[in-house]
């Protein structure tokens, strides 16, 4: 992994080691802040506490829930990036772009792995998860669902994750393979909904984001990255739902 790199004519100082608890610590509260306002955005859209439909969330109340909650892991994910590391927090996050031939093969990298996932159900017998049908099938304005789903779920969960736990964790005593290894669990964590073929393509997407933030520092990478395999699940359970 190169030490420095170069943005123009800029020169990119390495990144400067913080604390592996502080990043823990950190990551905590961004998640949990993140988290909460997803929740309570989610308790309304389902029609409150009573609701009979709050065991079964729909696809309007989490399209929902991730639009509301993304502006704010975006902001204090920023807030809490100046805080430790000053100026240098865009660098941190991955705020930049990588050279287009590197983005093109990891790209290529990540829709094979969606076709690998593809091939596996169609070897398996296996239609599409129930769960992602279910969602499209509840998801009420179809616009304001795919913008939820499909841009701002990633944008949010990749700051969160790719972004300043990652950063936290591969700049500590860590290092980036503890950091990818802490951001798959976690991020696969949060998708305990889906079988386990789904699950395990999680898992793997997980763990291609990580390294694909490894070896390009880029955010924005993992953010498109993210948003295609979202589009691609919602192509398929809008196929299927037919």
């Amino acid at each position: 992994m190169p030490q420095t790199d170069t943005i123009g004519s800029s020169a990119v100082t390495p990144p400067k080691q913080g604390s592996l608890w502080s990043a823990l610590g950190w990551g905590t509260l961004l998640f949990v802040a993140w988290g909460t306002v997803q929740g309570i955005t989610a308790i309304f859209a389902s029609g409150g506490l009573g609701a009979a439909n709050m065991n079964e969330m729909t696809g309007r109340s989490i399209a929902l829930a991730n639009i509301t909650a993304t502006p704010v892991a975006v902001a204090l994910a920023i807030v809490f990036a100046r805080a430790r590391w000053g100026m240098a927090a865009t660098e941190h996050l991955g705020l930049t772009w990588p050279p287009l031939r590197q983005a093109i093969g990891w790209t290529l990298a990540f829709v094979g792995l969606l076709a690998a996932n593809d091939l596996l159900s169609y070897i398996l017998h296996r239609p599409e998860s129930a769960s992602v049908v279910s969602m499209y099938r509840t998801s009420g304005w179809l616009p304001v669902f795919v913008f939820g789903i499909v841009v701002a779920a990633p944008l949010g969960e990749e700051f969160i994750f790719r972004g300043f736990l990652f950063s936290g964790i591969a700049t500590s005593r860590g290092g980036p393979l503890l950091a990818i290894a802490v951001t798959t669990i976690v991020f696969s964590a949060l998708h305990t909904q889906y079988d386990a073929l789904d699950i395990l393509s999680v898992v793997a997407g997980a763990v291609l984001l990580g390294v694909t933030r490894w070896r390009t520092k880029s955010l924005w990478l993992c953010v498109a990255l993210h948003s295609l395999m979202n589009a691609v699940a919602m192509v398929e359970a809008a196929l299927f739902a037919k």
